[in-house]
C-alpha cells in the first residue's frame, strides 16, 4: 500500500538519502528554515501540507533527506474513518495540483 500512495519503500537502516518528501509525522527542520518557506498552507486539512512545505523548501535550495537509521511507529487505532480520510487525501491532492506543481511526489 506504501508504494501505491508515492511513499520511497527502498531506504535502508544503512543510507542517508535525498528524497522528494518525508512524512510529515517525522520531519526535522531548524524554525528559520520553516519560517523562510512560509511554514504550512493552512488550506491543506489533514492530507499533503508537509509535501507542499518540502516543494517551497526544495525551492529555497533546503532538501528533503531520510536517516535510513531513524524509525516512527503510530500506536494506537487510526485518526478517522478510513472513507473521511480518503476525502481529505483527495481534497488536499486536488489543492496540490492546482497550487501550480502538477508533479505529486
Amino acid at each position: 500500500m506504501h508504494k501505491a500512495v508515492g511513499h520511497d519503500t527502498a531506504t535502508d537502516a544503512s543510507t542517508v538519502t535525498p528524497t522528494d518528501w518525508v512524512v510529515g509525522a517525522c520531519m526535522l527542520l531548524p524554525r528559520d528554515s520553516f519560517e523562510q518557506a512560509s511554514g504550512f498552507d493552512e488550506g491543506y486539512f489533514m492530507n499533503s501540507e508537509e509535501i507542499d512545505l518540502q516543494r517551497r523548501l526544495r525551492a529555497v535550495g533546503i532538501p528533503s533527506i531520510v536517516v535510513g537509521s531513524i524509525t516512527l511507529t503510530h500506536q494506537g487505532g487510526g485518526s478517522s474513518d478510513p472513507l473521511r480520510r480518503r476525502q481529505w487525501l483527495v481534497k488536499s491532492r486536488e489543492r496540490y495540483a492546482q497550487n501550480g506543481d502538477t508533479r505529486w511526489p
